[in-house]
């Protein structure tokens, strides 16, 4: 939750609300100042996205890596021309994929007037399973994970398995 903006009264009765509810929290100061609250299995993480804001986008980068690390998030790298928009979805797996833990879907949609490229990089604990709706898209696989050529207005959905080893 980024806290900046957030109107000093409601910012207390938030205070308050991790108060009376005795959840544990711990503050760090990395790049902004930072609030892990948990209760059980339930977790939120406050920052102040106003100072986040006033640092150089590598170390902005470094942040969320940070963040995402110590969520023990697994997930994929994909580098992207910047043109290009991408969003991931997460499902269940069905019977028919029961060696996956969940199936995440990403899509895939060049809105310019150029062709683009995008890159998935290989990833332990995730296997693609299949391309959907390649729209004017090219994908291949090579060794190094999944090659995406997308002309202008092109769009492709990919659907990868998320595994435990």
């Amino acid at each position: 939750v980024d806290t900046a903006g957030l109107l000093p009264h409601l910012m207390q009765k938030l205070d308050i609300f991790f108060t009376e509810n005795n959840l544990q929290s711990e503050h760090i100061n990395f790049l902004c100042p930072v609030k892990k609250v948990s209760l059980g299995e339930g977790l939120m993480i406050t920052y102040d996205g106003e100072k986040l804001s006033q640092h150089p986008e590598g170390k902005k980068s470094n942040f969320w890596e940070k963040i995402i690390s110590f969520l023990n998030m697994k997930s994929m790298n994909i580098e992207a021309e910047d043109d290009i928009y991408y969003l991931w979805k997460t499902r269940n797996s069905n019977a028919y994929e029961l060696n996956y833990e969940e199936v995440r879907r990403v899509c895939f949609f060049n809105p310019s007037s150029y062709k683009r490229k995008a890159h998935i990089k290989s990833t332990h604990n995730f296997a693609f399973i299949k391309s959907l709706d390649l729209d004017r898209t090219q994908v291949r696989s090579t060794h190094s994970g999944i090659d995406i050529d997308l002309l202008p207005g092109a769009s492709v959905a990919l659907d990868f398995g998320r595994f435990e080893s």
